[in-house]
């Protein structure tokens, strides 16, 4: 459990509404700026090793209803380097890909998906298993997902990325069950345990410091 009473607190004194997707994002990517096994894959071409991404990637699993097809998708946002933006610039982006069109917001996965079957499983192989500079902005570095939305917590979801991130509802005394899932062909269950205690030191320290200055500013004028 990751104790987040006083980040809650601040959140919600703060002019800017902040989700907590936006809080982990940017915290998780700060663990990994310091921790470079967060950001390492195991790469089968040319042959079976571990490559490390200079910088953090983060997809965030976002539900949107596609009124085409009048049907739910699920859709990837792309967060390149969170750690180095600001939370109301990260909630900005999250809110593009919650509002925008999705032939606009997720072009190219729409595209792909417009793809015949092995033509995309070729895509997929190629970009999983590369390992030029452009994997990480292609597939990214690490997935958060969550359903604390929903008051729910999806423990166990499928994840192509060396770690996978997920944190439930807010509990009566302002704790969260944050789980992470890692591939253990790049790093063992020690090091994700750890992460996770950097994760809470993180928002309970630069996370809340950034929170703590959006509380004490005003809300711009109309």
């Amino acid at each position: 459990m990751v104790r987040l009473a006083e980040v809650a607190e601040l959140r919600a004194r703060a002019f800017r509404r902040i989700s907590w997707t936006a809080l982990m994002l940017k915290a998780y990517s700060l663990v990994a700026a310091d921790c470079p096994a967060l950001r390492r894959a195991y790469v089968r071409w040319p042959w079976p090793h571990l490559v490390e991404m200079p910088g953090s990637v983060g997809m965030v699993a976002i539900n949107r209803h596609d009124a085409a097809r009048d049907e739910d998708r699920l859709c990837w946002g792309r967060f390149i380097e969170p750690q180095a933006q600001t939370l109301v610039g990260l909630q900005e982006s999250l809110e593009r890909y919650q509002t925008a069109p999705i032939e606009e917001a997720f072009r190219q996965q729409v595209q792909l998906s417009r793809l015949p079957l092995l033509l995309r499983r070729a895509i997929w192989g190629w970009n999983l298993n590369s390992a030029g500079p452009k994997r990480a902005r292609r597939v990214g570095t690490f997935s958060l997902t969550t359903l604390a939305g929903q008051g729910a917590c999806n423990r166990s979801h499928p994840t192509i990325h060396t770690t996978g991130l997920t944190y439930g509802p807010l509990d009566a005394a302002g704790q969260s069950l944050v789980t992470l899932i890692c591939d253990h062909r790049v790093l063992d269950g020690v090091l994700a345990a750890q992460a996770i205690g950097e994760l809470e030191a993180a928002l309970n320290g630069p996370i809340a410091r950034e929170l703590a200055g959006l509380a004490a500013r005003q809300a711009p004028a109309a």
